[in-house]
């Protein structure tokens, strides 16, 4: 439960570096603090950098069932990091979280949805997030 939390699967190693919970200042209202949240996820492949993965969607279940299904996310991939920046709800980052990050290996079309035919790597994570 503590970070680095990595997952294996088909060859691939994802490792959740950082989870991170708060409150960020809003993009369009600069006085409003609305609650935030940051995943970033390392992805290997055979020790090496993976090929692209694009993130989709993220999700988080707290200790208490407590369910958050983001959808204000800024995302993006950077030299074998996927980065999701989450805005508008949040859950108590006093508690264990079960995150759910789901990667596909096309771009995510305009409409928010991948290509048909797409491959989706949903990747489950058990962690506590630090507090921003």
């Amino acid at each position: 439960m503590t970070l680095p939390a990595t997952v294996t699967r088909g060859g691939l190693k994802f490792t959740l570096v950082k989870l991170v919970s708060g409150t960020k200042i809003g993009r369009f209202i600069p006085r409003e603090k609305p609650p935030h949240t940051r995943a970033t996820c390392r992805i290997e492949q055979n020790g090496g950098q993976a090929p692209a993965l694009f993130p989709w969607r993220m999700s988080a279940i707290d200790a208490t069932g407590n369910k958050v299904t983001y959808r204000d996310i800024e995302m993006g991939t950077t030299n074998g990091f996927v980065f999701y920046d989450a805005r508008g709800l949040g859950l108590s980052p006093s508690e264990v979280w079960r995150l759910t990050i789901e990667l596909t290996d096309e771009k995510v079309l305009p409409e928010g949805y991948p290509k048909v035919g797409s491959h989706i790597y949903p990747i489950e994570f058990l962690a506590r997030p630090t507090r921003e």
